[in-house]
């Protein structure tokens, strides 16, 4: 079973590390949006989220939030 649901948006940062599976960009910060929610049955919350500066949207998984270095 799997919900979607669009949600407003919501402009946040993404640590940019998670976007190349952990091996660069630690402690740098990366703007987005959220544009929506998925649930899946046995799997964790996960969000889509646009990045102007990539110009693509990406399924993302729900990690706890982090206060952003200033």
């Amino acid at each position: 079973m799997q919900f979607v649901a669009n949600i407003p948006y919501i402009k946040c940062y993404l640590k940019k590390e998670y976007l190349y599976d952990l091996e660069k960009g630690h402690g740098e910060f990366e703007e987005c949006v959220l544009l929506s929610v998925k649930s899946m049955q046995g799997r964790a919350l996960m969000f889509e989220a646009y990045l102007p500066q990539y110009g693509a949207c990406y399924c993302l998984l729900y990690t706890s939030p982090s206060p952003r270095d200033s």
